[in-house]
């Protein structure tokens, strides 16, 4: 009988060690880096149309605001997990 509760208790040792390996501790990190590198790419883009004197075309905002939804919800992840 107590040999039974000590088998029980050493498998949910091992069930709780293996779920606490599996849970990514950067979760949502390549999502948030991947938005700061559009957000980074669309304001780049942006200046140097303004600094050659051409109009800002809708495709570089599109890469900030994509860029900032990006960070958001990598953000969110991020939030859920801890």
């Amino acid at each position: 009988m107590d040999q039974e509760r000590g088998q029980e208790k050493a498998l949910i040792v091992k069930r709780e060690t293996i779920f606490m390996k599996n849970e990514s501790g950067n979760a949502g990190s390549i999502t948030r880096l991947f938005g700061v590198i559009l957000v980074f790419l669309g304001a780049l883009d942006s200046m140097l149309a303004w600094r050659g004197g051409f109009a800002l075309s809708a495709f570089y905002i599109a890469l900030i605001v994509s860029g900032i939804f990006l960070y958001a919800i990598g953000a969110v992840r991020r939030g859920s997990r801890a």
